[in-house]
């Protein structure tokens, strides 16, 4: 299970472990970059691309890995694993739209993709309530049986 941005390194271990028998995604991010450019812009009113592609640059330099690699909708077309997959609409840190193009990516025939019109990106289970709870523990029995 992964939310938010665990979410996007839930797609990408499950495209590359095929030990994972299935994935339940909430809130994912499509690719690091967006997410990133969408942040700066939320969090500072304006999205300035030289500064923020300098400091995914740097983030990469600094953490050892790759941004341009950290793209969870291109691994989505290697899964082929079972996944629930779930957005608020309302999510104003990471587009629901991106969580629609990793589901879409998914190579998997098994897949769920449920959003919550009212839903942020904090309250989802509490805004899904008893039909979220309902349709994760619908969706682990399928997969545990």
């Amino acid at each position: 299970m992964g939310t938010i941005l665990g979410g996007g390194c839930g797609l990408q271990s499950l495209a590359c472990d095929e030990r994972l028998k299935f994935g339940i995604i909430e809130s994912a991010f499509s690719d690091f970059e967006s997410v990133v450019h969408d942040y700066f812009k939320l969090f500072l009113g304006f999205d300035c691309p030289f500064i923020t592609d300098y400091l995914i640059w740097r983030a990469g330099q600094a953490a050892g890995f790759d941004p341009e690699e950290v793209v969870p909708a291109r691994c989505a077309r290697q899964i082929h694993q079972p996944i629930f997959m779930v957005h608020g609409k309302r999510d104003n840190r990471i587009k629901w739209q991106y969580a629609k193009t990793n589901y879409d990516a998914l190579a998997s025939r098994d897949k769920t993709f449920i959003t919550y019109p009212e839903a942020t990106h904090f309250n989802i289970r509490k805004v899904g309530g008893e039909d979220y709870f309902r349709q994760v523990e619908h969706f682990l029995e399928r997969q545990l049986n």
